[in-house]
């Protein structure tokens, strides 16, 4: 039999199912509550956010998916809004990290660039102003919403345009500290991103007034996504000198194949 059917740009697929299965194990373990109850961010936004590092980028988006789906009904409470919470919080972290860690490829670097700018746009304008009064939405008090928005978004890409394509290097070669650092920088970048369609989704849907979303990025984005990225961060390092290590063919894309 063929082995490249068994595998996707280079990771079997066995190695795609058993992570989506750790991820799904992982949703189990709350991380940090949502605000006003209701549900919870699971220990799998950390390992969610890696798989593209470990697997390679669309292995691991895959794998996320995977894991975000079995996640669903291994525990409801990590995912209070089914499919929605699947794609929201179970892929897209992992989409946006497998891009921020191979920007060194000119066309991941350059699509991250323009998702992150439509992203704050979209962060900036919806839903207060798209659709607006029309649906019932509240004006914001300005400057001041669009301050509190762009501290989340506009220092996270202005260092992702100018090291953006460098971080693969700089976090798998070198100094281990540096490693650290890097790293930490990569993941947050790509958390930050994920934050900003978090907000303005949720406060489409659930229709939630400025204040309170100001109020959700002023603690989610100062602290909890800079915690998500800290524990990946912890947690990749050790993992990827491990493999490195290890007898197993690294899939495209991975980190550890450099």
């Amino acid at each position: 039999m063929d082995k490249n059917k068994l595998s996707v740009k280079g990771c079997p697929i066995s190695w795609i199912g058993i992570y989506g299965a750790i991820i799904a194990v992982t949703s189990l373990v709350p991380l940090i509550p949502y605000m006003g109850g209701g549900g919870f961010l699971p220990l799998s936004i950390p390992i969610i956010v890696l798989s593209p590092l470990i697997l390679g980028l669309w292995p691991g988006v895959i794998a996320a998916l995977i894991g975000g789906i079995l996640g669903m009904f291994v525990n409801p409470a990590a995912f209070p809004m089914g499919i929605f919470d699947v794609i929201v919080v179970g892929t897209v972290p992992a989409l946006f990290s497998g891009f921020v860690f191979n920007g060194n490829k000119f066309r991941y670097w350059v699509s991250f660039v323009f998702i992150y700018i439509i992203n704050a746009a979209f962060a900036e304008l919806v839903p207060f102003y798209l659709p607006g009064k029309a649906a019932g939405f509240v004006i914001p008090s300005q400057p001041k919403y669009f301050y509190v928005v762009a501290i989340f978004w506009a220092p996270a890409l202005t260092i992702y345009i100018l090291i953006g394509r460098y971080i693969l290097k700089w976090s798998s070669k070198g100094n281990k500290i540096r490693r650290y650092a890097i790293t930490y920088v990569g993941l947050l970048i790509a958390i930050l991103c994920w934050g900003l369609p978090y907000w303005y989704l949720y406060a489409y849907v659930l229709k939630l007034t400025p204040e309170v979303v100001m109020a959700g990025y002023l603690v989610w984005q100062s602290w909890v996504m800079p915690l998500i990225a800290f524990v990946a961060t912890v947690i990749v390092i050790p993992l990827i000198d491990v493999l490195k290590r290890s007898p197993l063919t690294p899939p495209l894309e991975a980190i550890w194949t450099q």
